[in-house]
């Protein structure tokens, strides 16, 4: 089952609530699944099992009333591919995915690209062992004052363009580690 109901903020914008008897279970492929849902200020997947799912990419790109979303119980142990994930989620200013699985993700090009209102991002935890395309993934996050890529592994990456562009309000960055 699913439902859109007003979100009460009189924007003519949304919340969408996905669910069901004994939760979702969803399919290897989420390309796109809410990609340009521009009206929804929130969207609850709190019954959504993502165990199976191996491409996350575009999933909530251009969702840009989003103000709340909980993806902090995402398994994510199969994914393979979260380009675009988040791009241009422009309204949230957090953003919970530090227990992301991330072992066989080998594609996080513009995965945060144009959240330009997170003022934190913890991905400290992050597998980026098997990653070979970072292109732009935090591209015009101009919000964020501290990223802590310290422990990225670069060795297998063959594309950084614009990673960290627009990334005006950074105080400080560590890369000595990158290969």
């Amino acid at each position: 089952m699913a439902y859109v109901e007003d979100d009460g903020t009189g924007n003519s914008t949304y919340k969408l609530t996905i669910g069901g008897k004994g939760g979702i279970i969803a399919n290897e492929s989420m390309i796109r699944y809410f990609a340009s849902f521009s009206k929804m200020t929130s969207i609850d997947l709190s019954a959504l099992d993502t165990s199976e799912v191996t491409d996350m990419s575009d999933m909530f790109d251009s969702c840009s009333s989003l103000t709340s979303l909980d993806v902090s119980k995402f398994d994510t142990s199969k994914v393979t591919n979260m380009g675009s994930m988040f791009s241009y989620c422009s309204s949230l200013t957090s953003l919970d995915v530090s227990n992301f699985d991330t072992s066989k993700v080998t594609n996080m090009d513009s995965m945060f690209g144009g959240c330009s209102s997170l003022t934190s991002l913890d991905v400290n935890n992050f597998d980026t062992s098997k990653v070979t395309n970072m292109s732009g993934m935090f591209q015009d996050c101009g919000g964020l004052t501290s990223l802590d890529v310290s422990k990225f592994d670069t060795s297998q990456v063959t594309n950084m363009s614009d990673m960290f562009n627009g990334c005006s309000s950074l105080t400080s960055l560590d890369v000595n580690n990158f290969d």
